[in-house]
């Protein structure tokens, strides 16, 4: 199976911190594309506490998911995106999401590009990394919040 690398990132931090019981679905990179996997991952998975959602809009699916099926976001159920899209603030409830510096990327790639042009260079990769950050919004209980309720329900 070929994991994106926000999928590896994630399931990395996860092992980090000792968590091993995690559900990966795969599908449309959509708002019904996340309405669906959601749909699907709330009948076969009821007790699940949260969702990271590889962008916001499959996000902003799974919200709706949620919310339909009666399940209370973030009370019941946190949501975390991916992308910092504008729409991820003004959505009911606003999206927490992994902030993406989207400017800096456009200029990293420019710069890249530029650079392969002046030098001639074909087929010459180069790998950069630059920073996300998390924007706590409204999808998402606090991370205290969270391990008191894992805690709790486990012991």
């Amino acid at each position: 199976m070929n994991l994106g690398q926000r999928t590896k990132g994630f399931l990395s931090a996860l092992r980090e911190r000792g968590v091993a019981d995690v559900n990966v679905i795969h599908g449309e990179h959509s708002f019904s594309g996340g309405y669906e996997m959601a749909k699907a991952l709330l009948k076969s998975a009821p007790d699940i506490t949260a969702m990271f959602c590889a962008n916001d809009v499959i996000a902003f699916g799974c919200i709706r998911a949620a919310i339909e099926s009666g399940i209370e976001v973030p009370e019941e159920l946190s949501i975390v995106g991916f992308d910092d899209v504008q729409l991820a603030a003004l959505t009911s409830p606003p999206l927490s999401t992994i902030h993406q510096p989207k400017y800096d990327l456009g200029q990293s790639a420019t710069n890249l590009l530029l650079g392969a042009i002046a030098r001639g260079a074909r087929n010459t990769p180069e790998h950069r990394l630059l920073g996300v950050r998390l924007v706590e919004r409204g999808s998402c209980r606090d991370l205290l919040t969270i391990g008191a309720a894992a805690l709790s329900k486990s012991g």
